[in-house]
């Protein structure tokens, strides 16, 4: 048997490789915030040298800015202190900010058919339905997973190697299929805010005439 395989993004491609997609996200999925470069690296998996090398680029052309920001540090004392640190924020008169922020949102689609593949490792899911950001409709939740033997921990760590892929958070509610289908029938209101909503239903492994 094939084992599922994560797909390489044509923007990549396109754009010389996943950390400079992955920037690019973190910035259009922001454009008003300070981006602090070490939090930005550990968000994207790209170490500070190379990140230092792709923010050249795009300071390069006008789509970003520096600015310095500040970051939140703790002691081992675990004193809470504010910390000085460079950063970096969007550029709005940058001529081809409308024209590419569009392209990196239709690319989402892409990636989000590859959802149920990268997050099996962590157990059976029976049901995966995107909204939200995925279909550009406000909402408070991205994604709902349920399923009987999910590992939570694993589960979290998978979702946050997608986050990174789409450079933004991902709003998510995980539930066992027992409970999911209880509330489906007692009509519970934070489901049908999804189901009567535009929303996805990437995959479905059981029976019920609300699905």
């Amino acid at each position: 048997m094939t084992k599922n395989k994560k797909t390489k993004d044509p923007l990549a491609i396109l754009f010389g490789g996943d950390a400079m997609v992955r920037l690019l996200r973190f910035v259009f999925a922001s454009p008003d915030s300070v981006l602090a470069l070490p939090e930005l690296s550990n968000r994207i998996k790209c170490k500070l040298p190379e990140l230092r090398k792709l923010i050249k680029i795009l300071v390069s052309i006008g789509c970003v800015r520096e600015k310095q920001t500040f970051i939140t540090v703790e002691s081992l004392r675990g004193k809470i202190s504010k910390k000085r640190t460079p950063g970096i924020i969007y550029d709005e008169t940058f001529a081809y900010g409308p024209s590419l922020g569009q392209l990196l949102q239709d690319s989402v689609t892409f990636r989000t058919s590859e959802i149920p593949a990268r997050l099996a490792p962590a157990g059976r899911s029976d049901i995966i339905i995107t909204t939200g950001f995925f279909t550009e409709v406000p909402g408070n939740i991205d994604l709902l997973v349920a399923g009987n033997k999910i590992d939570q921990k694993k589960f979290s760590q998978l979702l946050a190697s997608i986050e990174s892929d789409l450079g933004r958070e991902i709003r998510y509610t995980l539930m066992t299929t027992d409970d999911f289908i209880y509330r489906l029938n007692m009509y519970d209101q934070f489901l049908r805010t999804i189901l009567d909503f535009p929303h996805e239903k990437l995959l479905v492994k059981i029976q019920h005439p609300d699905l």
